[in-house]
C-alpha cells in the first residue's frame, strides 16, 4: 500500500477538467471538489455513509468527498427496496445520499459513532439482486493499488476521456472512475444505455477514448458495430462482468485493429477490487478464449483441489490470485465492519488453465457444474455448444435437468430439436434432460450479469415429459413407441382419405418420412451451426428435398389405383421429358417463383433476416398467408370437388 492514496492528492490535478456533461456543461477537478464539501457540509467525525449511486455531477463530487475525506461509504442503490431497506436496518449507516431529479438528498439520520476499521474504505454487495445484504470490505490499499494497475496496463493519461456507461455502485463502473481520478483524466457523465443513438452523439461530439462495456453491451453492439466508427477520439474499448463469447472477442480485436482502437479483455471480481487480469489487445484474435495474464502488482496460479499444489500448463484446476487488491473480508450487519481479514491470496471458484502461451483461460465456474446421471457437466461449454445454433443461448440447471435459454431473436425452426440433438450426442444425455425455455429478453441483475436463478425458475416450471428422462442408452422402448403412434397416424390418415390401396400407400410413405425426419433430420442439423454459407445451403437442400418428397407422395394420392401410380414413377424416372408439351407455362412459372419466394424467406428466417420483422409485425404473416392461398385458389384445379380440403 502506497503512503498517499490517488484520492488524498487530487489537488494536483484541479485545473483539470473532471466531468463534462451531455448538456455540454465541463467542471473541473476543484470544482467538483467544492460541490461535494458543499454538500455534505456539517456531517462530522467519521460516519458511515450509503450513497445511492446515480451518474450525476453532485453524486460523483459527494463520492469523490468521501473517499477525501476516508469516510466509509456503501455503493448501493434502491432499485431493489427490500434488499436496500434491510441493508438500512442491519448496517444503520449514519447518513445517506439519494440521488433525486440530479441532484442529491442528504438523510442524516444519527451521529452514533459506528466502530469501524481505519482502513475500510468502501463496501460493494456480492448479491445482485438474491436478497442478501452481504458486503465485500474493500481497504484504501486495495482501492488505490488496482486503480493505480489499471491505469499503467490501459496507459492511461490525463488526456483520457471515459463514459460512465456502468453504474458506479457496480465495481466495473466503479473501477473505470477510480482510475480515471488517478491519471487525472475526464469523464462523461450519463444515464443513457448504449442503445440510444443519444449516446453515441455525445460520446463522438465530447471526444471520449474509452468506452467500457460487458458481455450483454458487445451483443448489442455487434449489431451497430458502424457506432464505433463515428467516434474519431476512441482509443481503446475495454470488456468485463462476464465471459464474452470467443467469436465476439475476434469480432471486436479485428474490428479495433481496422478503425484504429485497441480491445481489452478483463477479467476480475469484486473482491479483487476487482481487476484481476487482462488480455493484451495484440493477442485477442489468436486466443480469443483466454482472460490474459496478471495485472501489474498480482500474480495467478492454477492450483489443485487441496488450494496449495500448482498445477502445470494445460491442466484445469482452480483460479487463485495474489496481490495488494484482495479485499479485508466480507460483512453481514453493521459489527462485521470492525475488523479486517487480512488475505494472501483470493481463491475465486473459477476452473482455469493456463495454455501454451502462458495465458490463463476460465473454463468453468466450480458453481458451475451439473452431475447429471454422475456425469460432470459444465454449463458454460453447454453455452457454447448450444450458442453455435442460437447467438446468445443460456444454460443453467440442476442435477437433474438442463435448461437452455434461448432468446427470442436467436430463435429460429428447428433449433430446439437441433440443440437437444447436439448436446445429447456431446455428452451421452437423453435428449428430455434438456429443456428449452424461449425468453423474450435475457434477466439481468443490477450489475448487469445474467440472472441464473430466474432462468432456472423458469425452467423447473416447464413440465418434462418423464417418459423421455432415462438414463443413457436406455430411450429405445420410448422411440419405438412415438415411431409406432407416428405410423398408425398416418395410415389412419390415409384411410380417412379413401379405402384404397393408393390412399393407404399415400399414408405409410408420410409415415415413414416423419419417422426419418425425426431420427435423422435433427441429427443431420446438429453436426454443423446453423449460421453461414453451409447453414445456407443445407435449408435450401432441406426445403427442396421436402417439396420433391410430398410432390412424390401426390403421385400416390392422384392416381387411380397403384398400377398407375407405379407407370407414372417410371415414367418420371426413365424419361423421356417433353417439355415443350406442357400447357400452362405461365402457371407454371408462377409456381416457380413462389416456391423461389417462400424458399428465400425460409432462409432469411433461418437466418435472422426477418426474424424480427415477422415477429413483430403480425400483419405481415397474415398478409403473406393470405397471398399463398388466393395464388392456390387462382392456380388450383377444384372442379368436380377433386380438392377434398377446398371443399370441406
Amino acid at each position: 500500500m502506497k503512503d498517499i492514496a490517488f484520492f488524498d492528492d487530487l489537488s494536483r490535478f484541479a485545473g483539470n477538467t473532471l466531468v463534462v456533461t451531455e448538456e455540454g456543461a465541463s467542471f473541473s477537478y476543484a470544482a467538483v471538489s467544492s460541490r461535494g464539501e458543499a454538500i455534505m457540509v456539517g456531517i462530522v467525525g467519521r460516519p458511515l455513509i450509503f450513497l445511492c449511486a446515480a451518474n450525476s455531477v453532485d453524486m460523483l463530487a459527494c463520492y469523490i468527498h468521501c473517499l477525501q475525506r476516508h469516510w466509509p461509504v456503501v455503493l448501493t442503490a434502491v432499485q431493489d427496496a427490500e434488499l436496500f431497506d434491510r441493508q438500512v436496518a442491519l448496517y444503520d449507516p449514519n447518513v445517506i445520499l439519494h440521488a433525486q431529479d440530479g441532484a442529491v438528498r442528504v438523510e442524516r439520520r444519527h451521529e452514533r459513532k459506528i466502530i469501524m476499521h481505519d482502513d475500510l474504505c468502501i463496501l460493494l454487495s456480492t448479491s445482485g439482486s438474491t436478497g442478501s445484504p452481504k458486503m465485500v470490505k474493500l481497504s484504501v490499499g486495495n482501492i488505490d493499488s488496482n486503480a493505480r494497475s489499471i491505469a499503467q496496463y490501459l496507459d492511461l493519461s490525463a488526456d483520457d476521456r471515459g463514459v460512465t456507461a456502468l453504474k458506479f455502485n457496480y465495481s466495473y463502473g466503479m473501477s473505470v472512475i477510480n482510475s480515471t481520478l488517478a491519471t487525472g483524466g475526464s469523464l462523461l457523465l450519463t444515464e443513457r444505455a448504449i442503445t440510444d443513438e443519444a449516446f453515441w452523439d455525445n460520446f463522438s461530439k465530447q471526444r471520449c477514448t474509452h468506452l467500457p462495456g460487458v458481455p450483454y453491451s458487445f451483443e448489442m453492439l455487434a449489431r451497430m458495430t458502424g457506432r464505433l466508427a463515428d467516434c474519431p477520439a476512441l482509443r481503446f474499448v475495454t470488456q468485463a462482468g462476464g465471459k464474452l463469447a470467443p467469436s465476439l472477442v475476434q469480432k471486436f480485436a479485428a474490428l479495433g485493429k481496422e478503425q484504429g482502437w485497441q480491445f481489452f479483455v478483463m477479467y476480475g471480481q469484486t473482491e479483487a477490487s476487482p481487476r484481476i487480469a487482462y488480455l493484451p489487445p495484440d493477442l485477442a484474435c489468436e486466443y480469443p478464449a483466454a482472460i490474459g495474464r496478471a495485472i501489474p502488482g498480482g500474480i495467478i496460479d492454477i492450483v489443485g483441489p487441496d488450494g496449495v499444489s500448482v498445477l502445470p500448463a494445460g491442466t484445469d484446476g482452480e483460479l487463485r490470485y495474489s496481490g495488494p487488491n484482495i479485499f479485508i473480508g466480507y460483512a453481514e450487519d453493521q459489527s462485521g465492519l470492525a475488523g479486517a481479514e487480512i488475505q494472501d491470496s483470493l481463491m475465486t471458484g473459477d476452473i482455469a488453465r493456463l495454455n501454451e502461451a502462458g495465458l490463463i483461460e476460465i473454463v468453468g465456474r466450480s458453481s458451475r457444474f451439473v452431475k447429471p446421471f454422475g456425469l460432470r457437466v459444465n454449463l458454460a461449454d453447454v453455452e457454447t455448444e448450444a450458442s453455435a445454433f442460437a447467438l446468445g443461448a443460456i444454460a443453467t440447471g440442476t442435477d437433474d435437468q438442463i435448461i437452455i435459454a434461448v432468446p427470442d431473436e436467436s430463435w429460429t425452426l428447428g433449433c430446439e430439436e437441433a440443440i437437444r440433438a447436439r448436446l445429447s450426442a456431446a455428452y451421452k444425455l437423453p435428449p428430455a434432460i434438456f429443456t428449452m425455455v424461449r425468453i423474450g429478453s435475457v434477466p439481468r441483475l443490477d450489475n448487469g450479469k445474467t440472472d441464473y436463478r430466474a432462468i432456472l425458475a423458469l425452467g423447473l416450471s416447464t413440465p418434462i415429459d418423464q417418459h423421455d428422462m432415462q438414463a443413457p442408452g436406455r430411450s429405445a422402448r420410448t422411440q419405438w413407441m412415438i415411431t409406432r403412434n407416428q405410423m398408425i397416424t398416418m395410415l389412419a390418415s390415409g384411410l380417412w382419405h379413401g379405402a384404397a390401396w393408393t390412399f393407404v400407400s399415400w399414408g405409410f410413405v408420410h409415415g415413414l418420412l416423419l419417422v426419418a425426419q425425426r431420427q435423422i433430420g435433427a441429427r443431420v442439423r446438429a453436426l454443423y451451426p446453423q449460421t453461414g454459407l453451409v447453414a445456407r445451403a443445407s435449408i435450401l437442400a432441406q426445403i427442396i428435398t421436402v417439396f420433391v418428397a410430398v410432390a412424390a407422395t401426390r403421385i400416390l394420392f392422384r392416381s387411380p389405383d397403384l398400377e398407375r401410380a407405379g407407370q407414372v414413377f417410371e415414367k418420371i424416372l426413365s424419361g423421356p421429358y417433353n417439355w415443350g408439351s406442357l400447357d400452362a407455362k405461365p402457371k407454371l412459372a408462377i409456381c416457380v417463383l413462389l416456391i423461389l419466394s417462400v424458399t428465400i424467406c425460409e432462409i432469411g428466417t433461418e437466418n435472422g433476416i426477418w426474424r424480427r420483422l415477422v415477429r413483430t409485425r403480425r400483419w405481415l404473416r397474415f398478409l403473406a398467408v393470405l397471398i399463398i392461398f388466393l395464388v392456390t385458389l387462382v392456380l388450383g384445379d377444384f372442379e368436380g370437388g377433386r380438392f377434398v380440403y377446398v371443399r370441406f
